[in-house]
């Protein structure tokens, strides 16, 4: 009979997941993750251009990532792939793309515009489910695990906008679960399959969260193997070599994505505590770049101390809304969230000794994520919590379903508790209301244009407590000691579930541009100019936003994958078109967040295959037909210096119809130094960042000049692991490889291997002398293969030990 209960409420919960995600089931819609203005959407004015999201991480960041990881590997570049962005690296070991994690490799499956819809829904099926075991397997009912499942589902946490902290929530249950059966069972098998998860968990998961989990995990195993009130069949020797066996070979599993991550971060000495956030307001960018620029010395400039164009790049419309996370959800984030505090208050205080540990913990975590400053001091004294001033959330979200749990277990078992039922339904909705009513400041951030409706919120404030008292009221009598039908006990569930589900689907609402790309001249041209080429964008004027911020546009679902994926790694302005214009005229269903444009470099070659020459540090002073000239970082490419055309001036196939420039460069200066202000005998390291002034192979120095210098590309072959071209240069130069930044790349010249000079973020670079020189550069990636073949050694010695043990049994 429980088997077949447990058919039913499984079924329940894949038909409510279902539910949420019909409009990418059945129509094909990219579901949209957490979105704050569609919280509340009646609070905000949004600007005309401004599709009502705040969630640029999700949609711009991961909406656009997936679907070029899928064309990449379509494409055959796996798993040496990257040619567009990202500095050369391999993507796969970044865990903001897990192709190993199985949620995420099954998403790869759907057409790439699904990707993300796809991970999303499947993270969400396999944390409910195995939730819904992990509780079973505590002997809850049917009825209270079937809670659980549906609380942690209708709370929109397992839609958070960030894949890699769902994935790192999804794994817990799991891995308690295995292990549990494990001390039962006395099964290596068990200990096996929890090993495999805590891979998973290694892969998909979010570093940072990994931590916390440690703390947390640990404890939990520790508690449920000593705790006097739990009996196993397993010995605490073969209890230690499981845990032991559990660490290592899930690291050992993880090493096909995160040895080459560690390995490249210890290459390139990058320190992981180093990555800091920029708080800067809009106006303190401002003036940090005033002064900045109004510190150079500018050479046959006039008037420039207006720097109208370059301030232009950095102010934005609006800035992104970062909601408080720990008062947000107790505001009701979805209608499920005051259910289940409530029951996680009361299983704080009433649910039985034994899960004192518990309790601790859910109270530590509380803490900290209730109130951040303290997690702040925290972070100072144990260790690995200081990789990042985030709350442990996910933690405390896990712990807080688990505690409502036991809160509802409790209750549905006992009579005595009814006075504090009453005193938590009256503190904790009194709570409610003032939270959401009285505290703009939660939600309001600096320079945003936000304004409150008393009576909608006043709406929105009783709707939730009505709905939730109307769920409660047949616990409530229960637990009173009143006679209940079983039917309404029952309907109490429904009740929750229909109408959480409700609310789930208003808050989280799909996301998609409605309006396609229009297959006119403009699209063809610019889709056919960038079909192979790199993209960046105007961001190195703009140093000091942050990563997220340098993302720009929401495109049109029919836009190439390549042209979605906007390069945010800040390193150069290598531009191939007027994309602003672009983009306002021809892509009606993008967003536009902040200028963006795509320079065309030299006469009439775009040259798009990120090779170039420079033979100088001289910026230019650029002019924009009959407008002021502007200060441009753009090096020199030739001795006619800058030209950037039009777009109406380029034909479908990419060729210039008018020479005449949409701007040119009209004035030179030399950079100075920013103490003497003297100028700059050699740019070489201060300008383009060159790790040391660079030598010829026969030892010369190569010395900065202002001489043009001519290339000419005879052959140019270029793959995701190796790049061949044969050329000849007019003078001695600094030939620059885009995409190459990672350690592992290695070049030969005319046969001979020499040493690649670092140079900015994206490039590596080589001296050459005047004349003819055949180039090879290919990238070593024997990271990937040695971390890929101990994963996959380490995987089939799991699945020994398993049969193993089943064949000693």
């Amino acid at each position: 009979m429980k088997k077949a209960q447990d058919i039913i409420a499984i079924g329940i919960l894949l038909l409510v997941i279902i539910i949420r995600f019909s409009p990418f089931i059945f129509m094909g819609v990219p579901v949209n993750t957490d979105s704050w203005k569609n919280y509340y959407p009646w609070r905000a004015d949004f600007q005309p251009d401004e599709i009502k999201t705040i969630n640029y991480d999700s949609n711009m960041l991961y909406g656009t990532l997936y679907p070029m990881v899928k064309q990449e590997i379509s494409d055959g570049r796996f798993p040496h792939w990257n040619q567009y962005s990202g500095c050369g690296v391999p993507w796969y070991p970044d865990h903001l793309i897990p192709v190993f994690h199985i949620p995420f490799a099954l998403a790869l499956l759907f057409p790439g515009d699904l990707v993300l819809a796809a991970y999303t829904f499947l993270m969400c099926v396999i944390g409910t489910l195995f939730f819904y075991w992990f509780l079973r397997n505590w002997n809850f009912s049917v009825f209270v695990s079937l809670f659980g499942g549906l609380a942690l589902f209708l709370s929109g946490w397992q839609m958070y906008l960030y894949p890699p902290e769902v994935a790192s929530l999804i794994w817990i249950p799991a891995i308690l679960l295995f292990h549990d059966r494990f001390l039962k069972s006395n099964r290596m098998s068990d200990a096996c399959w929890a090993t495999f998860f805590i891979g998973q968990l290694l892969i998909g998961g979010y570093p940072v969260m990994i931590t916390h989990f440690f703390y947390f995990v640990l404890a939990y195993f520790i508690w449920r193997r000593f705790h006097r009130d739990f009996s196993w069949n397993t010995s605490v020797r073969k209890w230690i070599a499981a845990l032991i066996m559990m660490a290592v070979f899930g690291m050992l599993i993880s090493a096909v994505q995160n040895y080459p991550t560690w390995k490249f971060m210890l290459l390139t000495n990058r320190d992981i505590t180093s990555e800091g956030k920029n708080f800067q307001t809009p106006d303190e960018i401002l003036e940090t770049k005033k002064e900045l620029l109004q510190s150079e010395r500018i050479i046959g400039t006039k008037d420039f101390g207006k720097l109208g164009v370059v301030l232009n790049l950095i102010r934005r419309k609006t800035v992104i809304l970062i909601p408080t996370f720990n008062v947000d959800f107790n505001e009701s984030r979805t209608f499920a969230g005051v259910v289940v505090v409530f029951l996680a208050l009361l299983g704080l205080f009433v649910a039985p000794k034994r899960f004192n540990v518990i309790k601790i913990f859910f109270a530590v975590f509380g803490i900290f994520f209730l109130f951040g400053p303290i997690f702040l001091l925290i972070v100072r004294f144990i260790p690995g919590w200081s990789i990042s001033a985030l709350n442990p959330r996910e933690v405390f979200f896990f712990l807080l379903f688990f505690m409502a749990v036991l809160g509802l277990d409790h209750a549905e078992k006992n009579t005595d508790i009814s006075q504090p039922v009453r005193i938590f339904s009256v503190a904790y909705f009194i709570m409610t209301a003032l939270l959401i009513y009285l505290h703009p400041a939660v939600t309001q951030p600096v320079n945003a244009d936000f304004h409150w409706k008393a009576f909608t919120d006043v709406i929105w404030v009783a709707g939730v407590i009505a709905l939730s008292i109307i769920v409660l009221i047949p616990l409530v009598i229960k637990m009173s000691g009143m006679k209940l039908p079983g039917n309404l006990y029952y309907c109490s569930l429904a009740g929750f579930t229909i109408v959480g589900l409700v609310a789930h689907c208003y808050l989280y609402p799909y996301f998609a541009s409605k309006e396609l790309m229009p297959e006119n001249e403009k699209v063809k041209k610019i889709v056919n100019i960038c079909k192979d080429a790199r993209f960046t964008k105007c961001s190195n004027e703009i140093p000091q936003l942050s990563f997220t911020e340098k993302f720009t546009y929401i495109l049109p679902p029919n836009t190439p994958s390549r042209f979605k994926m906007m390069d945010s790694l800040n390193y150069d302005n290598m531009m191939l078109a007027d994309m602003e214009e672009f983009l306002e005229t021809a892509a009606p269903g993008s967003l536009k967040r902040q200028r963006g444009a795509f320079h065309i470099l030299g006469n009439e070659s775009l040259n798009p295959t990120g090779l170039f020459v420079q033979s100088t540090g001289t910026k230019y002073v650029m002019q924009k037909k009959s407008e002021e000239p502007f200060f441009s970082s753009i090096p020199v490419y030739d001795d006619s210096g800058i030209l950037i055309f039009d777009m109406d001036d380029i034909n479908t196939s990419g060729k210039l119809k008018n020479k005449n420039p949409y701007m040119k460069a009209v004035k030179k200066y030399e950079m100075t130094d920013k103490y003497t202000n003297d100028p700059l005998k050699d740019d070489f390291t201060s300008k383009i960042l060159l790790e040391k002034i660079p030598s010829l192979k026969n030892g010369s120095v190569l010395e900065s000049t202002l001489d043009p210098v001519e290339l000419d590309i005879i052959s140019y072959k270029k793959t995701s692991t190796q790049l061949s071209t044969e050329f000849e240069v007019s003078n001695d130069c600094i030939v620059y490889f885009a995409d190459t930044f990672h350690p592992r790349w290695r070049v030969k010249i005319d046969g001979e291997e020499v040493e690649l000079l670092k140079a900015n973020y994206a490039f590596r670079a080589i001296a050459v002398s005047k004349g003819k020189h055949d180039v090879l550069m290919w990238y070593d990636g024997i990271e990937v293969l040695t971390g890929g073949l101990v994963s996959v050694v380490s995987l089939l010695l799991l699945v020994l030990i398993g049969i193993g043990d089943a064949g000693f049994r």
